[in-house]
């Protein structure tokens, strides 16, 4: 007989048991990865998505949390229009009640909350790899469509500054700069699906945020007369958590010394790199190298999704022996069907 389960919205204290939750699961004899949060895991939701919504499930009988998942909120492009969004991210569901559709529940659950704020103009959108059969199936019983894919092809950091670029200065915004940033970024982005529309006020409340640790950074290419020519926002996510990967197969960890997919200590410290734009192909290419240096100390993988058919191809430079190379699937549910000739935009997703 199915297990009942009991759902609600999720809340600060409950950051114990989701702790429990997340870095507990089944022991196993393949390759698995398990998130470990530097803080309290709420916590560290909430910085990474201000605007994130939880909800947790329960079992009658059962101590502590059987599932778990969350969706954050944020205006996107969609075909010209800026519709409000929600992206579901963080399911979570324990092991020993797998298989008894709770995933489905949690993400219907979400998808009610969103209803409920936002109506039916509310664009809900998730991803996962394309090879990830069990997420895609959940998927299709809520999604119009699947779109994609998104490349993310992480890179490790630089131990070295890269070469200077003649003319070219990277630093960190200033506040004079954000409604300048907002503009380029929006210019740049235009004709994007799922592209959340920058501001100088959200500019100045994440970058600004009065938080405990201090994840986010947006730096700017700028020439030798002030001029902006590129510009990304960057979230050290290893600040708040780090992916601890468990029995790595001998063969990959043999080849890991040569093509270091994974990291040599089988902690990934993850920093995310989003909405980046450019006036200056070359600008931009030495910002990317730049940031992998800049930010070494707490990062040992930079990521950043893109739309191979779009211009930040040229940007990354993503080569035959670059490893792991992830293919990401978007399912969408929008008021209509998405174009999908239009580009995919590269935004933070936590």
């Amino acid at each position: 007989m199915p297990t009942p389960f009991t759902f609600r919205e999720m809340q600060p204290s409950d950051g114990t048991a989701l702790r429990a939750l997340m870095e507990t699961d089944l022991p196993s004899t393949g390759m698995s990865m398990t998130t470990r949060f530097q803080v309290d895991p709420y916590q560290a939701w909430r910085t990474l998505k201000p605007s994130m919504l939880g909800v947790v499930a329960e079992a009658a009988g059962v101590e502590g949390l059987v599932g778990t998942a969350t969706i954050s909120f944020e205006d996107m492009q969609f075909d010209g229009r800026v519709l409000p969004s929600g992206f579901l991210e963080n399911l979570k569901v324990h092991h020993a009640y797998r298989g008894q559709g709770l995933g489905t529940q949690l993400a219907q659950w979400r998808i009610d909350q969103a209803r409920v704020r936002y109506g039916d103009e509310c664009v809900i959108v998730t991803g996962t790899s394309s090879d990830n059969a069990a997420s895609l199936a959940t998927m299709k019983k809520w999604a119009k469509q699947f779109v994609g894919p998104i490349m993310i092809v992480p890179r490790p950091p630089h131990d070295r500054a890269p070469k200077r670029l003649a003319g070219v200065t990277i630093r960190p915004a200033e506040a004079r700069d954000y409604a300048a940033i907002a503009d380029k970024s929006n210019r740049f982005h235009a004709d994007f699906n799922l592209y959340p529309p920058l501001s100088a006020d959200y500019l100045d409340a994440t970058l600004n945020a009065e938080a405990p640790i201090k994840v986010f950074h947006y730096r700017v290419a700028v020439d030798d007369s002030g001029n902006l020519l590129a510009g990304a926002l960057i979230s050290e996510r290893a600040r708040l958590m780090v992916d601890d990967f468990h029995n790595v197969p001998l063969p990959l960890a043999f080849a890991n010394r040569f093509l270091n997919v994974l990291p040599a200590d089988s902690v990934l410290r993850l920093s995310e790199i989003g909405s980046l734009w450019f006036d200056n192909l070359q600008a931009a290419r030495y910002l990317w190298e730049h940031i992998r240096w800049e930010f070494r100390d707490s990062t040992n993988s930079f990521s950043s999704g893109y739309d191979p058919r779009g211009p930040l191809s040229d940007v990354f430079q993503v080569k035959a022996w670059h490893m792991p190379k992830l293919q990401i699937q978007l399912a969408v549910a929008g008021p209509t069907l998405m174009n999908e000739d239009r580009l995919l935009a590269n935004t933070l997703r936590g």
